[in-house]
C-alpha cells in the first residue's frame, strides 16, 4: 500500500515538473504585446541639466535642485479629434 502511494506521488511530481518545463507550453514565434502609445514615455536629458519627460498626454520639464525634482514647464499635447458626421 505504501509502495502504491509512493509511486503515485512520484508520478504526480514528474507530471507537474514536465508540464512546467515543457517547451510546448510556450508557443514559438509568439511576441509580447506591444506597449500602447498611451503608456509609452520618453526621457531626455537636456544639456542644461533639465530632464524632459514626454508621453501621449503631456510634455514636462524637470530641474534637480539638489534635494528634489522641480517641475519647470508643462505642455499638454493636443489630442486630434475626428469630425465624423
Amino acid at each position: 500500500m505504501i509502495l502504491v502511494l509512493l509511486v503515485a506521488v512520484v508520478a504526480l511530481g514528474v507530471s507537474v515538473y514536465d508540464a512546467a518545463m515543457s517547451p510546448a507550453a510556450s508557443v514559438p514565434g509568439s511576441k509580447p504585446a506591444p506597449t500602447p502609445v498611451a503608456d509609452a514615455r520618453g526621457f531626455v536629458l537636456m544639456p542644461n541639466g533639465t530632464v524632459e519627460v514626454t508621453d501621449a498626454s503631456a510634455r514636462r520639464v524637470f530641474q534637480w535642485d539638489g534635494a528634489r525634482w522641480l517641475e519647470q514647464e508643462t505642455t499638454a499635447a493636443a489630442i486630434a479629434q475626428n469630425d465624423l458626421p
